[in-house]
């Protein structure tokens, strides 16, 4: 199997999929960590209401991010890439594409194995759901929604992954 195929296959395994099964347990029915008890300091976001939070929700289409979410998707994760980049497959876009690629499985993941509420039922509704987090929609049929974003990550995926195959 292609590197370029095999790379991000290794990253959903090994992080998206726990990601979302351990978000699943400690969220519950909740999603991005409403159900938290909001002194703790994962639950609270230090961008909610500044410049750069602001730039982070119009480029995410999310809402601001908690500080867990800062932890783990801001901190950890590119650690974790940049040092796949140093000791691993020295290919920038390969990174970049699998990072897409862990961003979109833990999602998927978070929504089709919820085993405490319908979550998929309620994303695809879409604004008509109870998924607050997500801002922008796209009608994929009828009444059913998708949101903006997981196509903006799916074509970033892609475009990544064949400049990773084109300039290796």
């Amino acid at each position: 199997m292609s590197i370029f195929l095999l790379h991000p296959l290794l990253n959903i395994l090994f992080f998206a999929i726990p990601l979302a099964l351990f978000e699943i347990y400690i969220e519950r029915d909740h999603g991005w960590g409403s159900g938290w008890s909001k002194d703790k300091w994962y639950a609270k976001s230090i961008l909610r209401g500044n410049k750069f939070g602001n730039i982070i929700v119009k480029l995410t289409k999310l809402e601001p991010p908690l500080n867990y979410h800062l932890l783990v998707s801001y901190t950890l994760f590119p650690l974790i890439f940049i040092l796949e980049y140093i000791y691993g497959y020295r290919n920038i876009f390969l990174i970049l594409g699998s990072l897409f690629a862990v961003l979109i499985f833990a999602e998927l993941t978070w929504f089709s194995c919820n085993w405490y509420f319908k979550s998929w039922t309620e994303l695809t509704k879409g604004p008509k759901g109870s998924i607050f987090w997500h801002k922008d929609w796209v009608k994929i049929y009828k009444d059913r929604y998708l949101p903006e974003s997981y196509f903006i990550w799916l074509f970033l995926m892609i475009i990544f992954l064949l400049l990773a195959y084109f300039f290796h």
